[in-house]
């Protein structure tokens, strides 16, 4: 559907209302969203959420309230994580193009800042790939298909917590698309910890100045399509959609939200636009994130005589799961070397008495619940050293597989209670 009015029709309605917003001129790019506004938003309230008629009654009675100013929470005046203690703790403006796919960009662009955040380093450069968010996790819990797409915040913040991988790993393109993610992505993991709901103005201001940006959603009416600069507030047009974005900051003096879009650099203001408190539902609730964890999977260590520790241990009871018949003390010595040659042999390998990634990767046993034996003393003896208080007996059981899924979780792995070569490599290379 194409808009019903045009940048005059805007530029009258400010001028009738005295708008305290500039209409800008149109690029191409911005006639080309005019023609197809509804395929760059997205947002579609998901079930017991308000709808986006009952977002903004409540949004609006939020900015009349005295408890909206960032005094009465406690807070700074003004927030801005693009200029925040001599940093830009923001990442680059994208563009969804033409795909209903807003959520996942505006919840990648929270979590990107939060990674620079946590870091403590505005130099850092993450770059999530939205397109594994729309179109592998998406379709597991009600996401629509482009160009429409449609989706809600809560299970794009769930997905986030197993992780994503990046940018340049699987690209974005707003054509819909199976998922494509290499096999290997988990080897390097962006997640969070955690998210919660913020269902106040001082409680979305206290976490903007405390901790970081979060994400939020509005209604879109047809003049938004034609901000420029200035603070926006509604004035003319006909509701499009809901759209998801993610806010970066706000002024109480200007009384505006700053807001990161995701419709590419030559929209607004280079991409952003400053939002009136109470307009259009933005302040109903937002959506913050509790941390963002990088993980990196580290490379199998490199174990040869003379080495001592928790990988010995580990590659003692793997040994021994295959056949072999080492002492399990963690010391490698002339029986441990013995025995890897041995198996070194049998698999066809190089016979040097070193295990590396080659020999560390025809050793491990992938074990699971209900499994027995070497290979799952193995396991849990490497959880136990990370503080886990479990028996080492060799039964994989409820206690282990629970223990597993939460070293997995904290180690970007997929949380799904079954040790094969990636828990193996992050269990004896240290990882915790």
């Amino acid at each position: 559907m194409a808009l019903t009015i045009g940048p005059e029709d805007v530029r009258q309605a400010l001028g009738a209302s005295e708008g305290g917003w500039q209409v800008k001129r149109l690029s191409a790019a911005t006639q080309l969203q005019v023609l197809d506004p509804v395929h760059r938003l997205g947002y579609v309230p998901g079930p017991g959420a308000p709808t986006l008629e009952e977002s903004e009654s409540v949004a609006a009675r939020h900015a009349k309230s005295a408890a909206a100013s960032a005094d009465w929470a406690g807070a700074p005046t003004k927030v801005d994580w693009r200029a925040r203690n001599g940093g830009n703790y923001v990442t680059g403006i994208r563009d969804q193009a033409g795909c209903g796919s807003c959520v996942a960009f505006g919840v990648v662009a929270a979590v990107e800042s939060m990674v620079r955040i946590g870091g403590g380093n505005p130099n850092l450069k993450p770059n999530l790939s939205e397109a594994q968010l729309f179109f592998c996790y998406g379709p597991q819990t009600y996401a629509g298909t482009c160009p429409e797409g449609g989706w809600w915040p809560e299970p794009a913040l769930d997905a986030m917590r197993a992780g994503l991988t990046d940018e340049s790993r699987y690209p974005y393109s707003d054509a819909d698309q199976p998922c494509a993610v290499p096999s290997d992505w988990r080897h390097k993991v962006t997640r969070i910890t955690g998210w919660q709901v913020l269902s106040s103005p001082a409680a979305i201001k206290a976490h903007l100045a405390s901790v970081g940006p979060v994400v939020a959603c509005f209604t879109v009416y047809e003049d938004f399509y034609f901000y420029g600069s200035g603070v926006y507030h509604r004035v003319t047009g006909d509701l499009i959609g809901g759209h998801c974005i993610c806010v970066v900051g706000y002024d109480d003096g200007q009384r505006c939200w700053i807001v990161k879009n995701s419709w590419g650099g030559s929209w607004g203001e280079s991409g952003f636009v400053r939002f009136a408190y109470g307009n259009c539902g933005i302040d109903d609730m937002m959506w913050a994130i509790d941390q963002a964890v990088v993980t990196t999977l580290k490379p199998w260590p490199t174990v040869k005589r003379g080495a001592r520790g928790d990988s010995v241990r580990s590659l003692q009871h793997l040994l021994r799961a295959r056949g072999q018949t080492p002492s399990v003390d963690g010391d490698f010595g002339a029986g441990t070397e013995k025995a890897v040659r041995a198996h070194q042999k049998v698999r066809n390998l190089t016979i040097d008495g070193v295990v590396g990634p080659r020999t560390w990767g025809v050793l491990v046993v992938t074990v699971r619940r209900g499994s027995r034996g070497e290979a799952v003393k193995a396991v849990q003896a490497q959880l136990k050293v990370r503080g886990v208080p479990i028996v080492v007996d060799g039964a994989f059981g409820a206690a282990t597989q629970r223990a597993v899924k939460d070293f997995q979780t904290s180690v970007g792995a997929e949380p799904d209670g079954v040790v094969g070569a990636f828990s193996w490599q992050a269990l004896v290379s240290g990882m915790k």
